[in-house]
């Protein structure tokens, strides 16, 4: 004859079994946490280089401008 289970037996088992999800459940949000912190750490620098990359853009093709609007309107010689 089989024994019957202790009711209690079972509840300790699936507790223990709840509070392990939960603790791994916890360290890895934690760790996605830190990873989104990362990530958007990371996205801050890039949009700043991007903006110095584009000002720099800008200040050259004003400079090119420059330089092309100086430029005498002589038609170039043909050969």
């Amino acid at each position: 004859m089989n024994p019957v289970p202790d009711p209690l037996d079972d509840l300790s088992r699936r507790l223990q079994q709840l509070e392990e999800t939960v603790c791994h459940d916890q360290r890895l949000i934690e760790t996605l946490n830190q990873v989104i912190i990362d990530l958007r750490q990371d996205l801050e620098r890039l949009q700043l280089r991007l903006a110095v990359a584009e000002r720099r853009q800008g200040l050259l093709d004003q400079r090119l401008q420059s330089q092309e609007e100086n430029l005498p309107h002589e038609k170039p010689p043909h050969y």
